[in-house]
């Protein structure tokens, strides 16, 4: 039934949109893109420079409702492969609301929205991405990256009003579809004068299909999650603050996490020291197996095209069986350099 459903909702969706599909025209195309280069050491394992990340997009404006998104991308320290992050599709269908269909990043949240490119901290908080099987941390909801394939209804807001996007998505992140459950994404977002709030909710499976511990590789599990945000971030403050809070299921077990994060914009600009604490417990029914993480960092905007971070890590994995290395210490510095044309 679950499968009828779905098909009526996307044939519901062409009856939309082929009325108004014209002949093709020639889209506007712009090419841009940033990487990052970045020097890691860490107390647990090999000191090392990496290229943590990558990411060349072609942008379209194909006519006045079409907007298209192709983003080839290089993700991951432990990674030497290179492929597609990013192929959806954008179709104005109204002036208020907006077809999304491929492959795209998620809305969830705050940080697992938002590009590697504009954050602060060198990595997410861990509840929301984590180490996956060689970073670390434990795997957080978003181990293998913001994206996934499936359609998204996106409604702009108007004054006051929020914008609210619904998803149905695989839950296989960018790999093939492992299970005939889908996953549903509400996220309904404000903006401030003083700043940002908003509340996201995920329901579906994930089937492990990557070979993490527990439970057994190819087992669907539920990958649950409910999140709410706060930005305070009033223009000429000295302070900004920003705070994440997220419980649900992932990996059989259930799942909690936040972090808390203070800016402090410096004399210089285009100049931010922050300081984040984060608390991850990926299974809240074992007693003592929470990480925890405190991060100082220093970010430099050089010019428009170069930014420069520097970070220290005081850490500790408790979930780590013993007698393994439990602390997560370490210094990262990165340098950013992005492009367009």
């Amino acid at each position: 039934m679950k499968r009828y459903t779905l098909l009526f909702v996307l044939l519901a969706v062409v009856a939309v949109v082929c009325p108004a599909l014209a002949q093709p025209q020639p889209a506007k195309v712009k090419i841009l893109g940033y990487f990052q280069n970045r020097y890691q050491q860490r107390s647990w394992t090999t000191d090392e420079f990496i290229l943590r990340c990558m990411y060349i997009t072609l942008l379209a404006d194909v006519n006045e409702r079409t907007k298209a998104n192709v983003t080839w991308a290089r993700i991951g320290p432990t990674s030497t492969d290179a492929n597609w992050a990013m192929a959806y599709v954008d179709y104005k269908v109204t002036p208020e609301w907006t077809a999304r269909f491929g492959q795209a990043p998620t809305w969830f949240g705050l940080e697992t929205a938002q590009g590697s490119s504009q954050r602060l901290a060198l990595e997410r908080a861990a509840v929301l991405e984590g180490g996956n099987a060689a970073g670390g941390l434990p795997s957080g909801l978003f181990a293998f990256g913001p994206w996934d394939r499936g359609v998204w209804a996106i409604r702009s807001p108007k004054k006051a009003e929020p914008q609210v996007i619904v998803g149905i998505l695989n839950g296989q992140f960018r790999n093939v579809e492992a299970d005939n459950a889908k996953n549903i994404s509400v996220d309904v977002k404000f903006t401030k004068p003083w700043g940002l709030f908003g509340a996201s909710w995920l329901k579906g499976k994930w089937t492990n299909d990557i070979g993490l511990p527990a439970p057994p590789a190819g087992t669907a599990t539920d990958r649950n999650a409910t999140l709410g945000y706060v930005r305070w971030a009033p223009k000429g403050q000295p302070v900004a603050v920003q705070t994440e809070y997220a419980t649900g299921s992932l990996l059989g077990n259930d799942i909690k996490g936040w972090y808390i994060q203070l800016e402090h914009p410096l004399a210089q600009p285009g100049t931010v020291a922050f300081l984040k604490y984060e608390n991850y417990d990926p299974n809240t029914g074992v007693t003592g197996n929470s990480y925890t993480g405190l991060h100082v960092g220093y970010v430099k905007n050089l010019d428009s095209a170069n930014k420069l971070t520097l970070q220290y890590d005081n850490g500790k994995n408790n979930g780590v069986a013993a007698p393994g290395d439990k602390s997560r210490n370490g210094i990262g510095f990165q340098w950013q350099c992005a492009f367009s044309q």
